[in-house]
């Protein structure tokens, strides 16, 4: 079976490598004041639609989502989760 982003452009990931960055951040993240998390499919599904097929594409995502937070998060914060719950629903359709 494969997972949605792997379907979507039709290739498979590795996952074991995903795995351990994901565990690898999970045990940093809290010394920034940060909470462990998984990956964001809905971050990930959003790329792929928009044309986003390698590594690089992650990795550029990631800076953008830093850079907005940074220079934009204390607007960021004031987007209700109803707002967030229906661009979420509007990816995944």
């Amino acid at each position: 079976m494969q997972l949605l982003p792997d379907g979507m452009i039709g290739e498979n990931h590795r996952s074991n490598t995903e795995l351990i960055a994901q565990g690898i951040a999970n045990v940093v993240i809290p010394f920034f004041g940060g909470i462990p998390a998984t990956g964001a499919i809905a971050r990930t599904a959003t790329n792929v639609k928009n044309g986003g097929r390698t590594p690089v594409a992650g990795m550029i995502h990631a800076l953008t989502f830093l850079l907005i937070m940074l220079f934009f998060g204390k607007w960021a914060k004031l987007i209700s989760m109803s707002c967030l719950a229906s661009i979420l629903i509007v990816v995944f359709l």
